[in-house]
């Protein structure tokens, strides 16, 4: 990709989040208002997946890209969910979630890049995993990586699921680089390519309203192992 490795995006990304503030506007690259927007969104879309409130506080989640926990606080925990791990490459964020979350289900912290996470080696499994504004980070191929080891620690529930949320292009465009940051934005028939490779099938998706129209359209997608959608449907 323009010729960098994905050290080098890694290098990027670091240095990046090393300069952002552990808040909420730091999180959203200074676009703190759109969060009552976001979280509302998201709540929304959880219930539609997960419909049985009681059940919720029974499940474990994975917050993917999570930084100080802003997901996890505003929405995760408040629709019910009974454990929710952070997964983020900052210490320094990490460390502030602790007191920013402030929750007794707040659960596991991994420091690791998305690229780098072994998945607690296979002996952790979640009922969802929650990846939102980060994937925009993973080359092509640890993207596809990434989501396929990510389908394989699901739990064996039927509504077990990840779910990206993020920036994506109408249409077939090519992805589009920021310099900056090293992360792409891809179209959502690209986003659909890779997880084929990775075996996952997009069960539900969702445009995000209240977004200003000045950026990216904002879509969430729940996704599924193929396998599971074909014995679901059998």
């Amino acid at each position: 990709m323009d010729g960098k490795t994905t050290d080098d995006m890694l290098r990027l990304q670091t240095k990046f989040y090393d300069e952002s503030g552990a808040t909420i506007d730091g999180m959203l690259g200074g676009l703190g208002q759109l969060d009552p927007a976001d979280c509302s969104g998201s709540k929304s879309f959880i219930d539609k997946n997960f419909p049985d409130k009681d059940e919720r506080s029974k499940m474990r989640v994975l917050d993917v890209g999570a930084g100080i926990g802003r997901v996890t606080k505003n929405v995760l925990i408040p629709v019910g969910f009974g454990t929710v791990d952070l997964l983020e490459m900052c210490q320094r964020f990490l460390d502030e979630a602790v007191t920013f979350v402030a929750s007794p289900r707040l659960g596991q912290r991994y420091c690791s890049p998305m690229n780098k996470f072994d998945f607690c080696n296979g002996e952790q499994d979640w009922d969802l995993i929650w990846i939102q504004w980060c994937a925009i980070y993973l080359p092509d191929e640890d993207f596809v990586q990434f989501f396929r080891n990510a389908a394989r620690r699901l739990t064996g529930h039927c509504r077990a699921c990840i779910v990206l949320k993020e920036n994506v292009l109408l249409g077939n465009a090519d992805p589009i680089i920021d310099a900056e940051d090293a992360s792409q934005t891809r179209s959502e028939e690209h986003l659909k390519r890779l997880w084929a490779r990775a075996g996952l099938k997009v069960i539900r998706e969702e445009f995000t309203e209240g977004f200003p129209k000045e950026i990216y359209p904002v879509y969430m997608y729940a996704l599924q192992p193929i396998s599971t959608v074909a014995e679901a449907s059998d």
